[in-house]
């Protein structure tokens, strides 16, 4: 029930207007006759009409009518309100069990402002009476009630705030319970920001590696596309091994290939231009163009390794091997190039 906070504004919204004297008894009801008894009737009226747009539809019609808004006032209280003995125990219980549990310091603080205001609403400051007193009790009891507050605050915080916690609780005196929730506000907020930051990194992070698994692993076919390095349809340039590099599972891919254009002897070796991984690729050798009469008698030598990058002294040894016997058959071109296939040894191909 919530008569307590509901009865709270309706007072302050009729005091704004001086209307809370007709619901407390100050102003009196005129005797018949007077001038003044129609107006008040009208302000009755009004006050009804008021009080019960502001109650909820579902208990609006189970609430008898009343002519005087101080009858329908006082039936209000004592069928909604509790005694304070068993209120003071319920708002007492729910103070103790009132945690964070994760939720925002400031719907965290709005939970028990609502708690504190029905306890202050039950259980009132005492004030003197007999105006004899001059040791400002009333400012010392204000004082015990707002640090009562803030140790209540503090305690329900969650485990995360504990360091700042603790450095409030240890200051005397007390700081006061506004500064204390502004200081865990900022606190909350640079957490927040922490957060957020270390979430980007590492979503940026997962993005980049997976954009970096399927760049090396992923080959996707396009029949519509035309890749430009080769003039072939089936994918584009962008998606080209042998533009931007051959993944690591390529290379057994290519050895067979390799080894079925062979037997239907129409295998052409690949272009040089691949990055792929433990795969080793003959540089283009421009052989210098010779008179036909000396032609089978040049020789390729050491001298000539100058075109060549990339290669040992074992794998320049066989490639002069193969260009030799090339140049002893003879040759239509006058520049012969020799793009590499992979040879069948592993120490060649790795």
């Amino acid at each position: 029930m919530n008569y307590e906070e509901w009865a709270c504004g309706m007072k302050t919204a009729l005091c704004s207007r001086k209307k809370f004297g007709f619901l407390d008894g100050s102003i009196a009801r005129p005797a018949d006759g007077s001038s003044d008894l129609e107006d008040w009737w009208t302000i009755q009226a009004l006050l009804i009409s008021w009080i019960r747009m502001t109650i909820d539809p579902v208990l609006r019609s189970n609430i008898s009518h009343r002519d005087v808004a101080k009858d329908l006032w006082d039936h209000l209280k004592k069928r909604f309100s509790v005694t304070n003995g068993p209120r003071i125990q319920q708002l007492k219980a729910e103070l103790a069990s009132c945690k964070q549990r994760g939720l925002t310091i400031e719907s965290y603080y709005g939970k028990l402002n609502r708690i504190w205001d029905s306890i202050a609403h039950h259980r009132p400051l005492r004030v003197c009476k007999c105006g004899k007193c001059d040791c400002n009790l009333n400012a010392l009891q204000e004082q015990d009630r707002e640090e009562d507050k803030v140790h209540d605050f503090l305690s329900g915080l969650d485990e995360v705030f504990n360091t700042v916690k603790s450095t409030l609780v240890s200051r005397m005196p007390i700081q006061p319970l506004e500064e204390v929730y502004n200081i865990l506000r900022q606190e909350e907020d640079l957490r927040n920001n922490v957060k957020k930051e270390d979430n980007v990194a590492d979503i940026t992070a997962y993005a980049v590696h997976q954009r970096g698994r399927v760049s090396s692993s992923v080959r996707v076919d396009d029949g519509t596309a035309v890749c430009k390095h080769y003039h072939r349809s089936g994918h584009s340039s962008d998606s080209c091994f042998a533009v931007v590099g051959y993944p690591e599972w390529w290379g057994d891919h290519r050895r067979s290939r390799m080894v079925q254009g062979r037997g239907r002897g129409n295998y052409s070796g690949g272009s040089s231009g691949g990055r792929g991984r433990n795969m080793t690729y003959a540089n283009v050798v421009h052989v210098p163009q010779m008179p036909p009469p000396e032609r089978a008698s040049y020789v390729i030598t050491d001298k000539d390794r100058d075109g060549v990058s990339g290669l040992d002294d074992k794998q320049w040894e066989r490639l002069m091997k193969l260009l030799n016997a090339g140049g002893t058959a003879g040759a239509s071109s006058s520049h012969e190039k020799v793009s590499g296939p992979c040879f069948e040894d592993d120490d060649w191909c790795g």
